[in-house]
């Protein structure tokens, strides 16, 4: 408390009984700089992907669309989707894919924690 204002959460319960607890439902911001980051790093991959010519030009096409899902303000159950589309295609390229694919599952990881 500070002079008349009051920092901090404020509960008001009316009737009922047995109230106990309260659902907080706050999320935080300290994934943003890291997925932001990895994000990037995914863009950078999958442009080595497509210039080494790993995958045919309709594949790259496909490619830029999830990419493109993947990387932008989308609901999370599209990026999610988005990103196993382009794990999917990275495997299908062995040994030049395995960096995008490994970069992938950590990015999953973070937008889908496992509880």
């Amino acid at each position: 408390m500070s002079g008349d204002s009051y920092f901090g959460d404020v509960v008001r319960i009316e009737g009922g009984s047995n109230n106990i607890g309260m659902v907080k439902n706050q999320y935080g911001t300290a994934q943003v700089p890291e997925l932001a980051a990895q994000l990037a790093q995914l863009r950078g991959l999958v442009a080595v992907l497509r210039s080494d010519a790993a995958v045919a030009p309709e594949v790259a096409e496909d490619l830029d669309a999830h990419l493109a899902e993947a990387t932008g303000d989308g609901q999370p159950d599209r990026r999610s989707r988005a990103l196993r589309s382009i794990r999917a295609i990275a495997q299908t390229v062995g040994v030049l894919g395995a960096p995008v694919v490994e970069l992938v599952n950590k990015i999953l990881d973070l937008v889908n924690p496992h509880p």
